[in-house]
């Protein structure tokens, strides 16, 4: 319920993206802020593999260098005991850059999946240049 407070308090920005096999190597926009004074907060990030293979997920922010905010590791195959691929960073969640959006990089081909995100936007702050 807490992250829902959150969601609810600012703009809630939680959606749902399929990756499908032939993905690989690309930057894959997963969320977009509405204007350039807009900062996204991340509070968890869940994947559901379909098609297993052995890919490394990095997300991260748009930002020129960018920032990384976790990666997950798929194995090639589906574990026998619990599959929880899951980022949480809690209620209040961790904060990308101003005007940045959030990506998804893939290390290589094979991982079919859906990610749920889990996610709200607030005005960031604007420094003066």
């Amino acid at each position: 319920m807490d992250d829902l407070r959150y969601q609810l308090l600012f703009t809630r920005k939680t959606t749902d993206f399929i990756i499908i096999a032939g993905d690989a190597g690309a930057t894959r926009v997963l969320i977009t802020p509405r204007s350039v004074k807009e900062a996204l907060w991340i509070q968890k990030i869940v994947v559901y593999p379909t098609t297993y293979a052995a890919v490394l997920l990095t997300f991260q922010d748009s930002a020129s260098t960018p920032v990384k905010i976790g990666q997950l590791s798929i194995p090639s195959a589906a574990p026998t005991v619990g599959s929880d691929h899951v980022l949480d960073f809690g209620p209040t969640g961790v904060q990308l850059t101003v005007a940045k959006t959030l990506d998804v990089v893939t290390s290589a081909t094979g991982l079919a999946c859906l990610i749920h995100i889990e996610a709200y936007e607030k005005l960031g702050l604007v420094t003066a240049a």
